[in-house]
Parts: C-alpha cells; structure tokens; sequence
C-alpha cells in the first residue's frame, strides 16, 4: 500500500508553492513589488526548507556501516613501497 503521508506532504508542498505563486502575482499587480518579492522568498524558499527537513534530511549519505577504510599512508606501507 502506497504511503499516504508522502503523498499528503507533497500535495501540501505544492499548494504553498501554488499559492505562494498567486499571491505573489496579486501584490505585484498591486503595485507593491517588493512585498511580492518577500512573499516569493518566504513562499519558495520555505518549500526548499521543508521538503529538505521531510526527504532529504533523514537520507545518509556516508559510507555503509563497517566498511573499513585505509588512509594512503597505511596502504603505502603495508605495500612495502614507503620505506
């Protein structure tokens, strides 16, 4: 079964980006550019915020768990080639 509260936080990310959008337009229409300018930012912006703290932010994007990792000069050694 789908996960319904993946598709509820996406319908409302696009909503606020929708209605940020209008809003925008409205002041603009307005006369009032630099308000609209301060809505697009908080709208859009707050959007990128939420959808990196709801998706990407639980993602780990480091090695997998007990992989081990040697640095150059372990390796080089162990080669016989730093003497």
């Amino acid at each position: 079964m789908p996960d319904r509260a993946g598709y509820i936080q996406g319908l409302l990310l696009i909503s606020i980006l929708i209605i940020a959008g209008v809003v925008n337009s409205f002041v603009d229409a307005a006369g009032y550019e630099t308000v609209g300018d301060f809505v697009w930012v908080l709208g859009y912006g707050g959007v990128v915020i939420v959808a990196w703290y709801i998706w990407f932010r639980p993602m780990e994007f480091g090695d997998p768990t007990g992989v081990e990792h040697r640095s150059s000069d372990e390796s080089a050694s162990r080669d016989g080639s730093n003497e």
